[in-house]
């Protein structure tokens, strides 16, 4: 398996946030996981929630300890179903149900 680099993830963020942009999105926070769950990389936006991190993150661990990416979680209409029973003991700062809010 390939290292996650800070530059890649760096690169990440900054195609995360050029996207937002041009969908006029309010700021955003984005992490990016290893493939091990550990955080490589965060930026925050001028703006962002106070929990930006944290939601961020969770989302990313939740996505990744199911094995799809967030916007497949979130497009999925089971999603709502089974996202918070899948995750019963999670805290704010481990996983957050995937949404426009996270």
């Amino acid at each position: 398996m390939t290292a996650l680099s800070l530059e890649k993830a760096v690169e990440i963020i900054n195609a995360a946030f050029a996207r937002g942009a041009d969908l006029k999105l309010k700021p955003l926070g984005v992490s990016v996981l290893d493939a091990g769950g550990h955080l490589v990389a965060f930026q925050r936006q001028d703006g962002a929630s106070f929990l930006r991190p944290q939601m961020s993150a969770g989302k990313a661990y939740g996505a990744l300890a199911i094995g799809i990416g967030s916007r497949r979680v979130e497009a999925s209409p089971r999603s709502a179903r089974i996202w918070l029973p899948a995750f019963p003991t999670c805290r704010v700062d481990a996983c957050c149900r995937s949404s426009a809010a996270c």
